[in-house]
């Protein structure tokens, strides 16, 4: 498509490594922030900007030159951070500090194109919880009678300034498009793609810590949404510690229309190929979801969910609108729509520091909706997208030294009839459907799968390598490293799998059910980890790869029980720890579901891997467990006489074990890791 970056990933020119553009001056500033600095055009509409206010969009119009967003550094159009863990109070924001104090940024300005190169983000203020001791630069929101000289984080902060306590370890960086040429009929359409990365060390955050209390004197820190693993990818157990993020609202982009000049009031969207349209917005559940809730896939350190019921209805398209009228042909509306591929399918990211390659990506998705609201005395609608990723490891705790994380987010702001917005989204997420494909033929998954056909797509699409280049300089040209072997069944592997690496391969189920993997691997390592993933939940526990004696030494490994959904669908292989040739898999059907649904699964681990002890739930009476070492040694047998959850596995050390459940419904095994 015109328009849109054929590699929606891979370097970005605005993350550089070195000092971020707001450095060197006072992290906020006292500024108008009616004033429009910059702006982009997509057809007769005029987007604006404010470098006084981290660029955040301050001006937009229908083409008649009378402005419809709230302009204010606390409003607007702009990106905030902030978890749950914290409560929401460590809140990193692109616009400022208060209304009348924002962040000076550059810009970056051409004929479509309006970027912001990286800044530091300031901690915004708000009068639930005082964090800032000193008020040099400009007073806080005033709710505390203290005098402009204390806080409730109860910090040793003798010899800082505001500016250490409002300077956040956050750099972001947005990019704004013109993508009119994109959509149907021409109407404007502008892309927004934004960048947060943790570059610095825990400093501001620990303002945030275990002392700190709220106005009401609730906790600042909430274990409750410290999510026991928060990384699927990354190998052992990824526990946030108190200065890292957990339960994160990402990609927040809260946009505020002036109900005088905005013209539209009617919030409309799609369920199953039908228009959903209201009165007003207070007819509008809090939450509309536009994906699947992933949250069975995360829970905290107690084993409870994050988010125990799931009450929210799918979106046809990740796409809410606001309109003049209630038809899909309405004269005038605004559309928000946040694809589900693209970026924003891996939007966690692993940056080397020095050089800001990408060296990981995941997607830490559970939970992605729209907010529809209003503030009747501040006569303002607003909109907002908010993903939730299961967190974000500071840059002590990242898995080597020099990497950082980081999130990107993608949107899309569309101005013209709903029906017009409706096939502009419905082009984009064909666009980004189409940008990935089987090699050859979709495989029945009872047929052997070559490991060298992976999907066409390409990097950070249908892959992720590395390095540049096949390395083998076999069977084909991209980064996968691909050899030819005579002792594999094809001629062919992929070599030399490293850490973080992964591979995707469309292929088609015929039946639901319980099925077996088996997987022809080679190694000379002892550590080698990999797990498989499908479209929405991880299928298969981080499992070993054994030490075969040899690289060219193949041998056969199996994981059964796992759960595949009838249908064409994309399984994902994922090197926890690399060092390992794959050659090909097989998935073979045991069982058909009929009894159990995703939501009663015979046997349910977590956390996985775990430190202390894991908990087991099983929907069967009278089951027998065995807990098995790699030697074959049974470490732990036991009846379990209810059904429910049952904790185990305190007394074993560290390492990878079988656990395989017997019930009169049949035999399931998984792995469990025991972390150091």
């Amino acid at each position: 498509m015109p328009g849109l970056l054929a590699q929606p990933y891979g370097y970005f020119p605005e993350w550089l490594p070195g000092r971020a553009s707001n450095d060197s001056i006072p992290i906020i500033i006292p500024s108008d922030n009616e004033v429009v600095t910059h702006t982009l055009k997509s057809g007769d509409v005029t987007l604006g900007i404010n470098t006084h206010g981290g660029g955040y969009i301050n001006y937009c119009d229908w083409g008649d030159g009378v402005n419809f967003v709230v302009p204010d550094y606390g409003k607007g159009w702009q990106f905030a951070l902030r978890d749950f863990l914290h409560t929401g109070r460590h809140n990193p924001t692109q616009a400022g500090f208060r209304d009348p104090v924002g962040t000076r940024v550059e810009v970056i300005a051409d004929s479509n194109r309006l970027a912001v190169p990286k800044f530091e983000m300031p901690l915004f203020c708000n009068t639930k919880f005082d964090y800032v001791q000193y008020e040099d630069l400009y007073p806080d929101q005033g709710i505390w009678d203290d005098n402009g000289n204390s806080d409730k984080d109860f910090l040793p902060e003798i010899g800082l300034t505001q500016e250490d306590e409002l300077r956040s370890e956050i750099d972001f960086a947005i990019i704004y498009e013109d993508v009119s040429d994109s959509t149907y009929n021409n109407i404007p359409g502008f892309r927004v793609r934004s960048y947060y990365v943790w570059s610095g060390d825990p400093f501001s955050i620990l303002q945030f810590n275990k002392d700190a209390i709220w106005e009401d004197g609730r906790e600042v820190l909430s274990d409750r949404y410290r999510i026991a693993d928060i990384s699927h990818m990354l190998h052992g157990l990824q526990t946030p510690e108190d200065d890292d993020y957990a339960n994160v609202v990402s990609g927040n982009f809260s946009m505020r229309f002036n109900k005088a000049t905005f013209g539209c009031q009617y919030p409309m969207w799609r369920v199953d190929g039908v228009w959903v349209i209201k009165n007003d917005v207070s007819e509008v559940a809090d939450l509309l979801n536009s994906m699947d809730d992933n949250v069975e896939e995360y829970r905290n350190t107690q084993g409870d969910k994050i988010y125990p019921d799931i009450l929210l209805k799918d979106m046809d398209l990740p796409l809410a609108i606001y309109a003049s009228d209630k038809s899909p042909d309405a004269r005038r509306a605004l559309g928000l729509y946040k694809p589900t591929r693209g970026m924003n399918a891996m939007q966690t990211v692993g940056i080397d520091r020095s050089t800001g390659e990408i060296v990981y990506t995941e997607d830490r998705r559970f939970r992605q909706h729209f907010k529809f609201d209003q503030r009747e005395s501040l006569n303002f609608y607003m909109l907002s997208p908010i993903g939730r990723v299961s967190g974000l490891l500071n840059p002590l705790h990242t898995p080597r030294n020099g990497i950082i994380e980081g999130l990107y987010t993608e949107l899309y702001v569309f101005l013209g009839k709903p029906s017009e917005i409706l096939m502009s989204a419905k082009m984009i997420e064909q666009y980004y459907h189409d940008l990935q494909a089987s090699y050859e033929t979709v495989p029945v998954v009872t047929c052997r799968i070559e490991a060298e056909n992976y999907d066409r797509g390409g990097k950070f699409i249908s892959y992720f390598d590395s390095d540049t280049g096949n390395s083998g300089a076999a069977y084909r040209t991209d980064d996968v490293d691909i050899i030819a072997e005579t002792t594999a069944s094809n001629g062919f592997l992929v070599s030399n799998i490293r850490e973080f690496e992964w591979m995707e391969y469309t292929v088609d189920v015929p039946s639901e059910g319980l099925h077996t993997l088996t997987f022809s691997v080679s190694s000379d390592h002892d550590s080698s980890y990999v797990h498989v993933r499908d479209e929405s939940y991880r299928l298969v526990n981080s499992f070993h790869v054994p030490n075969t004696g040899s690289v060219d030494s193949l041998v056969v490994i199996y994981k059964q029980n796992i759960r595949l959904r009838e249908g064409k669908q994309v399984l994902r292989l994922v090197a926890e720890k690399g060092d390992f040739n794959l050659d090909y898999f097989t998935v073979e059907l045991e069982a058909p579901v009929s009894v159990y649904t995703r939501d009663q699964d015979p046997m349910l681990i977590y956390p996985n891997p775990f430190r202390d002890a894991f908990n087991l739930r099983t929907e069967s009476e009278g089951c027998i467990l065995h807990v098995i070492d790699l030697y074959g040694k049974i470490r732990l047998e036991t009846i379990l006489l209810e059904r429910g959850v049952h904790t185990l596995g305190k007394d074993l050390p560290p390492g990878l074990y079988l656990v395989h459940l017997i019930s009169d419904e049949g035999c399931y095994s998984s792995t469990v890791t025991k972390a150091r």
